[in-house]
């Protein structure tokens, strides 16, 4: 789902993103960002509020794409 969504992206220039290899890893990414809560909450939780969080890895997944040169 979420390479689908990024290949569109890519296609329509919104996204930087080099290659399907590219998107198809960057979508592996957020995935595994997304369970980082979960599994190491315990961890995070000591220096982070959740929604500092999730803002903080969307800033920097958008970041790394290029989407927030617009």
């Amino acid at each position: 789902m979420f390479q689908e969504i990024l290949e569109r992206g890519r296609a329509d220039g919104s996204l930087h993103l080099d290659s399907a290899k590219s998107a198809a890893l960057m979508a592996h990414n957020i995935v595994v960002l997304g369970h980082m809560w979960a599994f190491r909450r315990w961890a995070l939780a000591k220096s982070y509020k959740l929604r500092d969080y999730i803002a903080m890895q969307t800033s920097l997944i958008l970041s790394e794409m290029g989407a927030n040169d617009r």
